[in-house]
């Protein structure tokens, strides 16, 4: 499991610098030149305790075998991120950071296509489990303000968050019912 602990800034600058896949590091220079000290007030997520989780959108199962099962996606459909915020939170912002502390492939949602048939053996006995879906991510994250003094102030936290990205693909097993 690879563990990621990035910051991601939410502000429009930060926005832009993930649309040009590269994370931002410095804070603005509008933002530093407002005539007062300390630091700019914004919300940050950060994002951590990320591991790859195939989630299905399309579920088959086939058997006994032995036999061999064509499967394919035949009606198209969307799978959209599991993340949930507090109050001063937002879902685009923690996917935002998850995109540019994760992968540039994390999305919002993918559209699941017809198509993408394949064909599997059935072991004697058993049963073919075969799940149509997103490679995507589940992460933690903490939300937080960063306050004019410099200060933090915490806004909440999200545990078991998922996101898809544009990795979609069949995910197959066996089973003994």
């Amino acid at each position: 499991m690879h563990t990621s602990s990035k910051v991601v800034r939410t502000t429009t600058a930060a926005a832009a610098a993930v649309v040009l896949g590269s994370l931002l590091t410095a804070t603005p220079a509008a933002a530093q030149t407002t005539g007062t000290t300390g630091c700019p007030q914004e919300n940050n997520y950060s994002i951590s305790k990320v591991s790859s989780v195939h989630r299905a959108k399309v579920r088959l199962k086939d058997g006994p075998g032995p036999a061999t099962v064509t499967v394919k996606v035949e009606k198209e459909s969307s799978l959209g991120a599991d993340v949930t915020v507090g109050a001063e939170g937002s879902v685009g912002g923690v996917v935002a950071s998850a995109k540019a502390s994760i992968s540039a492939t994390v999305r919002g949602s993918v559209k699941i296509t017809v198509g993408h048939t394949v064909s599997k053996n059935i072991a004697r006995g058993k049963y073919l489990n075969s799940h149509y879906g997103s490679w995507g991510k589940k992460f933690d994250y903490y939300h937080y303000r960063v306050n004019r003094d410099c200060s933090t102030t915490s806004l909440g936290r999200g545990y078991d968050q998922w996101v898809p990205t544009t990795s979609r693909g069949w995910k197959f097993f066996h089973s003994s019912r």
